[in-house]
């Protein structure tokens, strides 16, 4: 019997073809996602040690209530879902009497296991922003998949992105939900139902909110919106929008209204510790500022600063063209990441994984300046250059963001220390000095020790070899937030050192110049 042809309608073929402009991003996507899930196993982390413990709390007492609201609920409701294949698989077993379960599940959230499992939760829910800084650019005026795909990898290929993202903390999923809000509200704009659009995008700003306090920022962008589309739905848009962003909130954190005492001295707590500082992570306002600046510049969009150099100034590129498109929607993309960066500058303390859920748009702005000065140039030359030139950073980008993974397999071998005799091989020109216990290292391999390696004194040396743990008296002594600390080193890259230099996990070599080292008090130097 001959095949019936199928006349598809003109909904049919427009959700097929929106279903295939969505498959490149699957690629970054997936690359992003299974890169953390190689290096999950970094070592500990300051926030588990007290977000994982609430589990056991709420097992105990059966009360489904942090207790603590330094940050808000999000990131106890995701590690309480870490739970669920253990309930189910209980379940499928017939179940079992509350006392057992109760046991069996505190003994579960104290494992190992359930940490990197939770973790995982936290890598899918921030790899999101990937999906969502896509999808607005695709909306957004119908531009390219391929200025989509830019975005994605700028974003997803970003080792600041990357190491964060395995954090169980609140920051990559306010990052995603960031993407996910700007998106709601240009797809507001433009979409047909832009009233359902707008309650979408001040849900995710509540939700984001419910992620970290400070992202209730989000709802300006959303505001903004509905006050654009007011003349279309009236004045009451506004209230809608309000009310939308005040219950996904309350509903994401509960212990607003359920333990009040509790949740506003917290709130407190957490505002007067960004007024003071904390642990050495002390900045100025206008010193703030000008180190966020530089994180951005030189830092964000990769681990080579002068790849990071060079998406940042593509992002000013791409504010330059926004402004040429429409004044009123770059205000509007704009005015979240410059209330948060103003809103920041004036704290006291700078960690940069608050910085993270300004990324997104970073990579949205870098795409679009990439593509504008593309479409600007006429010559071959140029072109063929350009041509070259991306395609190396997203290649170079996404090989350090799986040799950093990588390196986080390897923690407790000796490979470190062996890439370390290599280093001194590849720079025969310069002599080293070692701390006692990088010579331990080396002397335990039974390797002979490198011919430019100073036994004795100070004379003639160039760099000084030591571990981290041998630099400082305590680690909150060490500067931060500056990139360039040291010009090497050796060691699981789980973590910027710069910007974390008191990071609880594993210690590692780092190789600086001689005269830096002394002018920063260095004490494996001073105990030579």
């Amino acid at each position: 019997m001959p095949d019936i042809p199928v006349r598809h309608s003109k909904a049919n073929r427009m959700v097929f073809e929106n279903w295939k402009r969505l498959l490149p991003v699957l690629l970054p996507l997936s690359l992003v996602i299974a890169a953390g899930i190689w290096g999950v196993d970094f070592g500990n982390h300051w926030d588990e040690d007290k977000l994982i413990p609430q589990l056991r709390d709420t097992i105990r007492t059966g009360v489904f209530l942090p207790g603590w609201y330094r940050y808000p609920s999000i990131t106890y409701w995701l590690n309480l879902l870490g739970l669920a294949p253990y309930i189910v698989g209980i379940a499928a077993k017939g179940g079992a009497e509350p006392s057992d379960l109760r046991a069996y599940l505190i003994d579960v959230t104290g494992g190992d296991i359930f940490r990197l499992q939770a973790r995982k939760i936290f890598i899918v829910v921030s790899a999101l922003a990937i999906l969502w800084v896509y999808l607005f650019i695709l909306v957004d005026r119908k531009r390219s998949w391929m200025e989509s795909l830019l975005g994605a990898l700028f974003l997803g290929f970003s080792w600041e992105v990357g190491y964060h993202m395995r954090w169980i903390a609140p920051d990559g999923v306010l990052m995603q939900f960031g993407a996910l809000t700007i998106f709601f509200v240009f797809l507001a704009l433009q979409a047909d139902r832009r009233k359902y659009w707008l309650w979408a995008a001040a849900v995710a700003a509540g939700l984001g909110m419910g992620s970290k306090y400070p992202g209730g920022l989000l709802l300006v962008p959303v505001l903004m919106a509905a006050f654009r589309l007011r003349v279309r739905s009236g004045w009451g848009i506004l209230l809608e929008v309000l009310f939308a962003f005040g219950v996904s909130f309350v509903l994401s954190t509960p212990g607003v209204f359920l333990q009040p005492k509790t949740f506003f001295s917290d709130v407190l707590s957490e505002v007067s510790h960004y007024q003071t500082g904390h642990y050495g992570y002390v900045v100025s306002p206008w010193e703030h500022l000008g180190l966020m600046s530089t994180y951005f510049s030189q830092v964000t969009f990769s681990h080579y600063r002068g790849i990071a150099l060079v998406l940042f100034l593509f992002s000013l590129a791409g504010i330059f063209a926004l402004t040429r498109e429409s004044w009123q929607d770059t205000v509007l993309f704009l005015s979240f990441p410059l209330l948060y960066v103003v809103f920041f500058s004036f704290q006291r303390v700078m960690i940069v994984r608050n910085l993270l859920v300004l990324i997104p748009f970073g990579a949205i702005l870098s795409a679009r300046g990439v593509c504008y000065l593309w479409d600007k140039m006429h010559h071959w030359l140029p072109k063929a250059a350009f041509g070259l030139l991306i395609p190396a950073i997203v290649i170079v980008n996404g090989v350090w963001l799986f040799r950093a993974a990588h390196s986080i397999t390897l923690r407790g071998t000796d490979d470190f220390t062996r890439q370390l005799i290599a280093y001194f091989d590849e720079n025969p020109q310069m002599r080293f000095l070692l701390s006692d216990k990088v010579m331990d290292d080396i002397e335990s391999l039974g390797e002979p020790t490198p011919s430019n390696v100073i036994g004795d004194g100070l004379e003639g040396v160039d760099m000084v070899v030591f571990y981290a743990s041998e630099g400082m008296e305590k680690p909150a002594d060490w500067p931060r937030n500056r990139p360039g600390i040291a010009t090497k080193f050796f060691g699981p890259w789980e973590v910027n050192f710069d910007y974390y230099p008191t990071w609880a996990g594993d210690d590692r070599v780092l190789v600086m110049p001689f005269e830096k080292a002394r002018e920063m008090g260095i004490k494996a130097l001073t105990d030579e």
